[in-house]
């Protein structure tokens, strides 16, 4: 190090420099994995969570070979989420998770954790889907079953269920469930088709998880078009847990949108109660909101396009999902 002095425009150094100094800097050593913990089954396969831990980059995860017996590393992630896949129903398997710190070469680990359990389930995520449209045919058409190939001849007014609305080639589900692809310029489409099978709390939790849904707030609410309810999550990314189903009236017609939103405002009043918006603007109270039930309604696909709630689910939204909730709409 020199020292430096400036008068007028000249800067004069001095002549010796000062003793050299060696320093040398610290690897920072991650910290311990806390809450390491089994979340829900997904369809062969088991969700995991962790707290973050300090001075961690990525995290290691280890899976119990029974035949090493020994614990085998088999992923990395970024995430203080992970799911393991195309496990073996049935079968019980236990794993540990790793923080992991690199600087310039240089290689820091913390304290593995403790083991976790998890039994590998067969879950049929795939058959959650988004809104489905009664419709029938305004004309007698030729359509082609998606299993075999086969063509089936079907005849006007014939009522189907169409995954869709559009007037390209769609896929239609027949009384008897049978699955085909018809015009959609064939049909007349009506309103949603509402199901009253529901999906299993184990669906609905791989689904959000296997999404990979996020949310600035510890909540999320998945609206389904289809089932006429709205589900509520607690948790973070890849560690939803279900707290809550409600039954919620839908636009009719596929007026509720179809996406990603957030709760944007508290502050509207519909019908004499508290009206919670979703979309449109966070400064204005307009667009769809989860509101109170009117006209008698329950459940189904009646409304305009808000979300319609009994007075007992809407005071909880109120009360936990904060503004910037995710609001997931399918």
């Amino acid at each position: 190090m020199y020292a430096y002095k400036k008068s007028g425009k000249k800067v004069y150094k001095s002549k010796k420099p000062s003793n050299t100094v060696a320093v040398r800097t610290k690897m920072s050593v991650p910290g311990a994995i806390k809450n390491f913990r089994f979340v829900c089954s997904g369809n062969k396969s088991v969700f995991l969570a962790w707290n973050a831990a300090k001075n961690a980059d990525k995290y290691i995860l280890y899976k119990y070979d029974p035949t090493s017996k020994t614990y085998e590393k088999f992923a990395t992630t970024n995430e203080t989420s992970y799911q393991a896949k195309k496990l073996t129903v049935g079968e019980k398997y236990y794993f540990k998770v790793q923080a992991y710190h690199a600087v310039q070469g240089k290689e820091a680990y913390g304290k593995i954790s403790d083991k976790v359990s998890a039994t590998a389930k067969e879950i049929n995520v795939s058959a959650v889907h988004g809104r489905y449209l009664n419709a029938q045919l305004k004309k007698k058409v030729t359509v082609t079953v998606k299993s075999t190939g086969q063509k089936k001849t079907l005849k006007k007014g014939t009522s189907v269920i169409a995954t869709k609305k559009g007037s390209g080639t769609i896929t239609a589900l027949l009384k008897d469930g049978t699955k085909v692809s018809v015009k959609g310029s064939a049909l007349s489409y009506g309103n949603l088709n509402i199901s009253s099978k529901k999906y299993s709390k184990e669906q609905k939790e791989a689904f959000v998880n296997g999404r990979g849904y996020t949310s600035k707030t510890d909540y999320l609410i998945w609206v389904s078009q289809y089932t006429a309810e709205a589900n509520v999550f607690k948790g973070s990314k890849g560690a939803w847990k279900l707290v809550r189903t409600m039954k919620c009236v839908v636009g009719k017609d596929c007026n509720t949108p179809q996406g990603r939103f957030e709760i944007l405002n508290r502050v509207g009043r519909l019908n004499g109660r508290p009206a919670y918006y979703f979309t449109w603007s966070k400064s204005v109270n307009g667009g769809n909101a989860f509101h109170c039930r009117i006209n008698g309604k329950v459940s189904g696909a009646f409304s305009g396009g808000c979300v319609r709630l009994g007075n007992s689910d809407l005071n909880y939204v109120g009360k936990y999902c904060k503004p910037g909730t995710r609001v997931v709409s399918y």
